[in-house]
């Protein structure tokens, strides 16, 4: 019979997970809630990462004062690209944390969509009187960098806005870039509306005056308005 050896670990990986060192932990745990962030911290300060990763909070508040560390730097550090990768992560993880269980989501999300393609279904009027809502599953939001890319190792300074949804999914948060006029379209559903007022609002502040205009922005806000809907991202609000 061969013999154990009882010196050794009882698993080389599960070892290794225990063997973390302080700066180990509060790496992994940054590199999960705040990646672009201390990436970006990186490259404005390098010195101020060293001591964030360095510090040894109590391991039942360890998230919370690292957030705060990292906010504390942030503030001290004039830096609007360091500001927007935090607003960005922020409200990335205020969205993941207000969803509910995944299991649950993913059956939310099911049955949403196929209402909503009993909608689309129908005639196209009937999608013009109804009254919408964007789902309180994304967010929308801009910025004068794109977040949803890799980073480089020196981002550049700001040369455009850029347009993103945030979207809680059974498989996690969805990052997506969308046009300037998707965003705006979704802006307007924040609150219940019906899909007529936006478009005619659209139609207004794109200053369509002649007919073939007006029929191009309304076409136009109406395939948007109905992607939304395929989607699960544009909801019929409750009567």
């Amino acid at each position: 019979i061969v013999k154990p050896d009882i010196t050794g670990p009882f698993d080389e990986a599960m070892s290794s997970l225990f063997s973390f060192s302080n700066r180990d932990l509060n790496r992994n745990i940054i590199d999960k809630l705040y990646p672009k962030t201390f990436s970006v911290y990186n490259q404005v300060n390098a010195s101020k990462t060293l001591e964030i990763l360095d510090l040894t909070p109590p391991a039942e508040c360890r998230i919370e004062k690292l957030t705060e560390a990292i906010e504390k730097g942030i503030t001290s550090t004039d830096s609007e690209k360091l500001e927007e990768a935090f607003r960005y992560e922020t409200a990335k993880l205020s969205l993941d944390r207000a969803a509910p269980g995944y299991s649950y989501t993913n059956i939310k999300t099911r049955l949403e969509v196929g209402k909503n393609h009993q909608y689309l279904e129908q005639k196209p009027q009937a999608v013009h009187e109804l009254t919408l809502l964007k789902s309180k599953d994304t967010l929308v939001l801009t910025s004068n960098w794109d977040w949803v890319a890799d980073l480089p190792e020196e981002l550049p300074s700001a040369t455009e806005e850029h347009y993103i949804i945030l979207i809680a999914s059974p498989q996690g948060i969805i990052e997506q870039r969308i046009t300037a006029f998707a965003f705006e379209i979704l802006q307007k559903f924040e609150q219940p509306r019906t899909v007529n007022e936006v478009v005619q609002d659209l139609v207004r502040e794109f200053e369509a005056e002649e007919p073939q205009d007006v029929k191009l922005v309304q076409e136009k806000s109406l395939e948007q308005i109905r992607e939304g809907l395929k989607f699960g991202i544009l909801l019929v609000a409750d009567s």
